[in-house]
């Protein structure tokens, strides 16, 4: 479980010129756990050149999906800038699926 202090608001940060993987980047982001699960499973599809339809709240990162610890990285990056937050590498360790990531961005704008 991911725990509330391990990720807090934040300034966003640039990106340094590299387009956000996601096409809602420039909008407000919603924070209802449905809106934030279509767009991680966005994110994912375009990153990992899979079908959105592969996807559910139980998809596990590492042990399901071919996805690198650089890949990782852009992704955290990139929900870092698109819902203005910082994910600690300690909330980083402790996420293992899609539902978890859903769950801590959720609850760090509560």
């Amino acid at each position: 479980m991911i725990r509330r202090c391990d990720v807090a608001v934040s300034k966003k940060k640039e990106n340094n010129g590299r387009e956000l993987i996601s096409a809602s980047a420039g909008q407000k982001p919603d924070f209802g756990k449905e809106a934030i699960f279509d767009t991680i499973t966005d994110m994912l599809s375009k990153l990992l050149d899979m079908p959105k339809t592969d996807f559910s709240l139980d998809t596990m990162l590492f042990e399901d999906l071919p996805l690198d610890s650089l890949q990782l990285y852009e992704l955290v990056v990139d929900l870092e800038s698109l819902y203005d937050i910082h994910i600690s590498d300690e909330a980083i360790e402790l996420v293992r699926s899609i539902g978890d990531v859903v769950e801590m961005i959720s609850n760090s704008k509560n």
